[in-house]
């Protein structure tokens, strides 16, 4: 049973993380957004308005910041670009506790470091095998209608008897 289920490893790994990551953005920052309001107005990360847009005041940053969680959490599953997608996920993970460790909150940074630990491990094996080959979405392949398949089949047999036939079935 275990050899079967290993080529879905990664796979399994990938959709529970971008899934982890859509429940969490929608619990924290877009459903009741006031767990993420009140971590933006505690800590004052919201660099919006110094970047000249003053009307992007916490209530937009922590929606905005939701809304990319379930991004990223949506082309996780979907398997998509999964190695661009993880490893912007994980610099910005890493950017929190950098930020954490800049404002000399050593405490705060090792905290959110444990949070974040098991995305960004999972952001290493992501990097490293991709996004698995079994569960992903792939373009649609197109199908070959049983009249045309016959049609190909009676033009190969009438090419084969005839080459000088002009390929059509009824030769």
């Amino acid at each position: 049973m275990r050899d079967r289920l290993k080529p879905y490893s990664v796979d399994v790994l990938r959709i529970f993380t971008g899934l982890s990551l859509i429940i969490l953005g929608v619990a924290e920052k877009l459903h009741p957004a006031a767990l993420g309001q009140a971590f933006i107005a505690y800590y004052a990360w919201n660099f919006m308005p110094l970047l000249g847009f003053d009307w992007f005041d916490d209530r937009p940053f922590v929606l905005s910041a939701g809304v990319m969680e379930v991004v990223f959490g949506t082309i996780l599953v979907l398997g998509v670009v999964t190695r661009l997608n993880i490893l912007a996920v994980a610099v910005l993970m890493l950017a929190s506790n950098i930020v954490f460790l800049i404002e000399g909150r050593k405490e705060e940074a090792m905290v959110e470091l444990i949070g974040h630990l098991p995305i960004i491990a999972t952001a290493l094996i992501l990097l490293v095998l991709g996004s698995g080959q079994r569960l992903k979405v792939t373009p649609r392949q197109q199908t070959i209608s049983p009249v045309s398949a016959y049609r190909n089949v009676g033009e190969r047999a009438c090419a084969e008897r005839r080459p000088s036939c002009p390929h059509q079935i009824d030769c």
